[in-house]
């Protein structure tokens, strides 16, 4: 094989914490996507090294090791300076740590297809206890007497039931909609107080938005407690960008879907993505900030996933959509390029 092949396929399959553990770190702990350790190079004691997973780039805060070599501080480097390898052996070394045939021939085709999902799809979900849980009894505060804003939106209460919206009529949060937020096992971490109005006055002078402190949305998928059962059965995420197009997507009967709670995904997010699928269905809103959003997040997943567009009409969002034309965007995803091509102008707007 192609020594600039084989590395690249190392490159992308190699478990930095797995080899980490197997080269002799010690005190090995992971938080954010960032592993912290004794380091392996100079045998230290204490977590004077760290390895950045998203970067692929390792540091040593005590003696500075491999700054001084000149190359890139990656995994190829970690062995050459921990093995006393060169560069070709250490290619090796990896490929069969990661269970690589370096004999296989591959063509450009074969590479250009090739996938990471594997490894990453296995890892655990990161530190997640260190989100902090809520009390169950903070709901029993807020009333189940729905506003007519709410009601106008969804007559069968049965879906503000399952995903168990309350309102709060004084305090921090009158006045607004509060949607609990779960993590994937069902730990309350978060509450979400969205004002029930329309009114853009009322909304730019009190925040359409108020969260509970400390919470961070980055760090779960909103609905995936309830989403991952049917996400399993039909090997499909679809992800979409807030509470109201989940509620509404059960309503509708597309139940494998999840929220990022914003046209965007973090690290945590992209982790839970890829622990409960390979195929992913974006479905962010019509509008030139939903479909910028929608290209950021597949440019984010497609080395992991398989990532397909639905076709939301201009001015529409999940949540609008009447049942008939979002099962048809359903069943016919774009592709990638299709989505380029036809909203190109939109996606590089600077608006």
């Amino acid at each position: 094989m192609d020594l600039r092949i084989l590395k690249e396929k190392v490159k992308e399959a190699v478990d930095p914490v797995r080899l980490l553990e197997h080269i002799g770190a010690t005190n090995v702990n992971i938080k954010n996507d960032v592993v912290r350790c004794a380091c392996p190079i100079h045998k230290g004691r204490k977590q004077n090294f760290s390895f950045d997973i998203q970067k692929g780039i390792f540091s040593c805060f005590s003696r500075h090791c491999g700054e001084e070599v000149g190359l890139p501080r990656d995994v190829f480097l970690l062995v050459m300076l921990v093995k006393n390898m060169n560069f070709p052996q250490s290619v090796e070394y990896l490929a069969k740590f990661s269970g690589i045939d370096s004999n296989v021939e591959y063509t450009k085709q074969d590479d250009d297809e090739y996938k990471i999902k594997q490894w990453l799809r296995t890892q655990k979900k990161l530190d997640g206890d260190d989100i902090p849980s809520l009390d169950e009894s903070i709901l029993n505060m807020f009333s189940r007497e729905y506003p007519p804003y709410l009601l106008n939106r969804y007559s069968d209460t049965s879906i503000l039931n399952l995903f168990e919206v309350r309102y709060a009529t004084s305090g921090h949060f009158a006045n607004r909609i509060i949607v609990p937020i779960r993590d994937e096992d069902g730990r309350l971490v978060g509450l979400s107080g969205r004002l029930a109005t329309d009114n853009k006055f009322e909304l730019r002078r009190k925040h359409k938005y108020l969260h509970t402190a400390n919470f961070s949305s980055g760090a779960v998928l909103y609905g995936l407690n309830h989403a991952k059962t049917f996400i399993e059965r039909d090997g499909i995420m679809v992800l979409s960008e807030g509470f109201f197009d989940v509620m509404s997507s059960f309503q509708k009967g597309i139940c494998n879907i999840c929220a990022t709670m914003g046209a965007t995904i973090l690290p945590e997010q992209i982790n839970l993505v890829i622990k409960h699928t390979s195929t992913v269905y974006l479905a962010y809103d019509g509008d030139i900030a939903g479909r910028k959003g929608a290209w950021k997040i597949y440019k984010r997943l497609k080395d992991y996933c398989d990532v397909f567009f639905l076709d939301i009409p201009k001015g529409e969002d999940v949540d609008s959509l009447d049942v008939e034309t979002y099962w048809d965007l359903y069943l016919s995803p774009m592709k990638a390029y299709e989505f380029e091509k036809k909203y190109h102008k939109e996606i590089i707007s600077k608006n």
